[in-house]
């Protein structure tokens, strides 16, 4: 069956390890060789411009997501320390702030990578469906 251009979500059970196994592809008349490894957005190799933006994307959307998600659970872990338990009171503070600001890091992780990228790609045809999907 063939399908209109245009952006669809694809379901893999292999790949529930990411974003709920499910991922964002733009479908358009080409070849797609897709490759899903790990917990990453899929390798895409298309002649498809919007769907290489879209990889791109994607691919900036994980690394800033994986250092984000990194240091939050760093301070997380420290804060559930028995150590954590002894500090003093400015250093706790502090703790619970870095807490804070890192899981506020990697809530905003999708407008993040979503600015980054409007940045560097201010042409991109794939705007409009971002800032939709954030």
């Amino acid at each position: 069956m063939l399908v209109p251009p245009g952006y669809y979500t694809i379901e893999a059970d292999s790949y529930n390890n990411y974003r709920g196994g499910k991922f964002n592809i733009y479908i358009e008349p080409g070849q797609y060789n897709i490759k899903i490894k790990g917990k990453n957005y899929p390798k895409i190799t298309t002649t498809s411009k919007i769907q290489q933006e879209l990889s791109i994307y994607n691919k900036l959307l994980d690394s800033i997501s994986k250092v984000a998600k990194k240091r939050s659970q760093q301070y997380n872990r420290r804060l559930q320390s028995e150590s954590a338990k002894s500090l003093p009171a400015p250093a706790y503070t502090e703790l619970i702030n870095n807490v804070n600001n890192s899981d506020q890091e990697l809530l905003n992780a999708g407008n993040t990578a979503f600015l980054f990228y409007i940045k560097h790609y201010p042409k991109s045809t794939l705007a409009a469906h971002l800032m939709a999907d954030i």
